[in-house]
Parts: structure tokens; C-alpha cells; sequence
């Protein structure tokens, strides 16, 4: 079962799309527990877990376009905590062009490309951890 409130803020994202159209990144920084400090052309400035980044992962397969999304908390033994925790680890953060960013989790997932115009969207409403 998807999470209603998430669903709602990735469609008011993506309907924002013109809206954003010629967003730019002035700084990209990590805090030293893992989060994502961003800051848009426009002022806007963001804060991002995660937990957060991966269950708003674009791709494909997250999205429900290619079969059932991961389900990272869906926890019922410690081998499915592990799973868990890999899920939401950033082994590594690659640039794609000068418009996104992709991320390898932990556990091995790397196809979701983060524009800046999706995350200038999804930050609109993204409560402070």
C-alpha cells in the first residue's frame, strides 16, 4: 500500500514542473548524520534524510511503473532489519550533467536520477527532520 501523503506531494511536485523549469542548484552539502543540505537559485533551501530520498526515488521500479516497489520498513526479522538499513544508506552520490544527481543505496538500487527540478518540487512541503 503506497503512502497517501507522499503520492499527494510527488503529483504537486510533478505538476510544478514548468513552475521549475529553469531551477539551479547554488550548494550541495552532506551534514555529518547522512542528510542532504540543498539550496535552489531561488532562495529555497532544504534538508533532506535519507529515508526521505529513497522513498521519493524517481525510477521506474519505485515508482510502481515496473512491478512492486521496495517496501524498506516492512520489518519482521533482523535479517529484514539489515535489508532495511541498506535500503536507506548513500553509498555513493554521483553527478548526472549539471541538472540531478543519482544515488547508490546500500543495497545495490542506482536508478534514480534526483533533478534539481524534481527536488525544487518534492521541498516545497518537506517537513524538517
Amino acid at each position: 500500500m503506497k503512502n497517501a501523503a507522499l503520492e499527494a506531494l510527488i503529483e504537486e511536485a510533478q505538476a510544478k514542473r514548468d513552475v521549475y523549469a529553469k531551477v539551479d542548484v547554488t550548494s550541495l552539502d552532506w551534514t555529518a548524520d547522512g542528510h542532504v543540505l540543498i539550496a535552489f537559485d531561488d532562495g529555497h533551501e532544504a534538508e533532506l534524510t535519507p529515508e526521505f530520498l529513497r522513498a521519493i526515488c524517481p525510477c521506474a521500479e519505485c515508482r510502481g511503473t515496473h512491478g512492486t516497489p521496495p517496501k524498506a520498513f516492512n520489518i519482521l526479522s533482523s535479517g529484514k532489519l539489515d535489508k532495511a538499513a541498506e535500503q536507506t544508506t548513500i553509498k555513493k552520490v554521483e553527478p548526472v550533467g549539471s541538472y540531478a544527481f543519482a544515488i547508490t543505496w546500500g543495497d545495490g538500487h542506482k536508478d534514480g536520477i534526483y533533478t534539481w527540478i524534481y527536488l525544487r518540487g518534492v521541498t516545497d512541503r518537506t517537513p524538517k527532520p
